[in-house]
């Protein structure tokens, strides 16, 4: 049986987030297929190469912003960089206001953990908790465990 994932109510300070974004949606399950093919491209292209230097070195991050009411939404591949930090003509970038988010550890393979870590987020863990999901942007915060023997990941999704 598979480990439940580990929450904790965490404070993430204002930040600056440099990358590369697509535009995708939840319907057909269009999301499951082109988020791991965007990841693909930039590894391929090696498009971490062009980024400013990241704030947490090492660290890269995939964020869920600007969602539409019809399930669409823009999904950033990125790394944190100094607020003085600019983006090339074809990155985004953003500043993320400060928020309070439940980070949700998830285990395994990536392209199933994490979408299953979501589901069990919101359908078993927030209900139970009081607490309901803010608007804001989602992030998976990929550090040195993504590639440890036991794949881990963090997923932070703004709480109120």
């Amino acid at each position: 049986m598979k480990p439940e994932p580990r929450v904790e109510l965490v404070h993430l300070p204002e930040m600056t987030v440099v990358g590369y974004e697509i535009r995708t949606s939840m319907a057909e399950e269009r999301s499951a297929r082109e988020i791991p093919a965007f990841w693909e491209l930039f590894h391929r292209e090696q498009r971490q190469e062009a980024l400013p230097a990241s704030t947490v070195p090492g660290l890269l991050l995939g964020l869920c912003h600007d969602e539409g009411a019809d399930g669409s939404f823009r999904y950033v591949i990125g790394v944190m960089a100094a607020d003085s930090a600019s983006a090339l003509d074809d990155q985004v970038r953003l500043v993320l206001p400060a928020a309070r988010c439940a980070r949700v550890t998830v285990q395994g393979a990536m392209s199933r953990a994490i979408p299953e870590g979501f589901r069990w987020f919101h359908r078993e863990w927030l209900p139970a908790t009081g607490l309901t999901a803010a608007a804001g942007v989602q992030l998976e915060w990929y550090d040195h465990r993504t590639c440890g023997e036991v794949p881990e990941v963090d997923l932070l999704i703004p709480v109120k």
